[in-house]
């Protein structure tokens, strides 16, 4: 008997699987759905999707603006101001116009005064003097003269009082009208520091003030601008969602299909052929059945030692000993 195997080495098996008839009127509606959409091309949103600033909101800005350069200027104002009072140049009040000037009534009031004693000396000092004397019958003499003499000393010393008197009164008003005019001044630069003080603490209230009015105008208009931003949102998502709603469509189709269909198509394998023997093996087999047959004989009378062949006296079959050689 030879010792080959006529059967392969492997064997290919091949299974095909069919769609199921129920979704079988399904697949050709639902690839040329999917080729319809898989073949449309890009569509660009042509909607606007940001909300521009809106007329109040333009009116804040404008408000912020024109409040920041007004303000600006007011501060401006205010540095230079405090500059001057820094440097010493501060608020200069008006002066009196009638300060350091001569009083135009005050030599016609001394005249006036002098001519009054004068008529008083000439009617009445002088006659009374000469009438005196002449009673006495010493009228022209040394005592008359004396008499005469210093009443006319009275008229000029009284003269040069009422003079004196009138110019040291106007010069104590002149003096009092100058430290009142400094007072005032002082006073007035006091106040004019003051006032400045106050307006330029002032400033950043007013600008605040401003800026408060601004900032509202800028939230009714940021609100207003999301309110707009959240409809243009919403029109997009709508356009988006018409969009998608092939992609979803085709979605539940196909989960509609692939859960009754299963999995489809034709699976092709190749394996070793489980009933072919091995040559190797099997010869080793029929050589360690003959070793142990020859052992046995060889028991029998010493048959091997008589120089017989064993398969001369045919106790071991002529196929065997192929099969073993």
């Amino acid at each position: 008997m030879a010792g080959g195997n006529d059967s392969p080495s492997t064997i290919t098996q091949t299974t095909k699987s069919e769609p199921n008839p129920a979704v079988q009127g399904f697949l050709d509606p639902y690839m040329g759905q999917a080729l319809s959409v898989a073949m449309t091309p890009y569509q660009a949103y042509s909607g606007q999707q940001i909300a521009g600033f809106n007329p109040t909101q333009q009116a804040g800005f404008d408000m912020t603006t024109q409040n920041a350069n007004q303000g600006q200027t007011a501060v401006n104002g205010a540095q230079s101001a405090l500059s001057r009072i820094l440097s010493g140049n501060g608020y200069t009040p008006g002066t009196n116009p009638m300060m350091g000037m001569n009083n135009p009534y005050l030599q016609q009031s001394i005249d006036a005064a002098s001519g009054d004693v004068t008529r008083n000396y000439n009617n009445t000092v002088a006659p009374t003097t000469d009438a005196t004397f002449a009673r006495a019958g010493a009228f022209g003499g040394s005592a008359w003269q004396n008499a005469q003499s210093n009443n006319q000393h009275q008229l000029t010393t009284d003269l040069g009082n009422i003079s004196n008197n009138a110019r040291m009164a106007d010069y104590t008003n002149q003096q009092q009208l100058q430290e009142a005019n400094l007072n005032r001044q002082t006073q007035a630069a006091q106040t004019g520091v003051q006032q400045r003080l106050a307006a330029a603490g002032m400033i950043p209230g007013l600008n605040q003030a401003g800026y408060a009015n601004a900032s509202a105008l800028l939230g009714i208009g940021a609100t207003q601008q999301q309110q707009q931003q959240n409809e243009l949102t919403q029109a997009y998502q709508n356009w988006l969602a018409q969009k998608q709603a092939p992609y979803q469509s085709l979605s539940t189709m196909q989960n509609a299909i692939g859960s009754i269909m299963g999995a489809g198509g034709t699976n092709t394998a190749t394996a070793p052929n489980p009933n072919q023997s091995n040559p190797l093996a099997t010869g080793l087999g029929m050589a360690s059945s003959a070793a142990g047959l020859l052992g046995n004989l060889g028991s029998l009378g010493g048959l091997a030692g008589d120089g017989l062949g064993l398969s001369g006296i045919g106790i071991v079959p002529a196929s065997l000993m192929a099969g073993i050689l």
